[in-house]
């Protein structure tokens, strides 16, 4: 996944490397093609291959920022790992830059760079529920689990103050809203 201008304009650039070859193998004079024409296929596949992802990519990043604004973009999210996929598709969307986001989050862009290069595997949950909130991620799916046969002991909840403390979405949740 492309994240940033810089991204675009190497993928950019291998592409045309990758047409350049596609047009060297497909010269009359090629040697492969004449002695060994299943290699020169797979040759042929593999960087045709490289062209068509390189292609799909740039096309996805095109998508996001050159969306209109005010438009509404919908993000497929099958499963939790996806949700950075999410996160950084709606910041090149929004238009707000690594570093932009990096300043709202409170952390370096580089902290913020790994967190995309690794797709927030790291991240701390809490900036993944802030990153949410700062792009306008909103999430309409509800999650569904099947449990087997899982024993997980004795849960306990501390509260912070009398009887209110606040979710991981900044909503306020009393003792007697929460069931254990």
């Amino acid at each position: 996944m492309i994240v940033d201008e810089l991204q675009y304009r190497v993928t950019q650039e291998r592409t045309e490397g990758f047409k350049r070859a596609l047009a060297m193998l497909h010269k009359p004079d090629n040697e492969t093609k004449k002695t060994k024409p299943d290699l020169w296929q797979l040759h042929v596949d593999a960087v045709q291959s490289g062209i068509d992802d390189f292609t799909a990519q740039m096309r996805a990043y095109e998508e996001l920022i050159n969306r209109k604004p005010g438009q509404t973009m919908a993000f497929e999210v099958d499963s939790v790992k996806e949700i950075a996929r999410a996160l950084t598709k709606a910041r090149i969307a929004a238009g707000i830059s690594q570093k932009e986001l990096a300043e709202e989050l409170g952390i370096e862009e580089e902290e913020l760079k790994l967190y995309e290069d690794r797709q927030y595997e790291h991240a701390p949950f809490i900036k993944l529920v802030e990153a949410s909130r700062i792009l306008g991620l909103k999430f309409q799916q509800s999650a569904m689990v099947e449990v087997g046969d899982v024993e997980l002991g004795e849960w306990r909840i501390d509260f912070m103050g009398d009887d209110v403390t606040r979710d991981a979405m900044g909503d306020d949740v009393t003792k007697d809203a929460i069931a254990v």
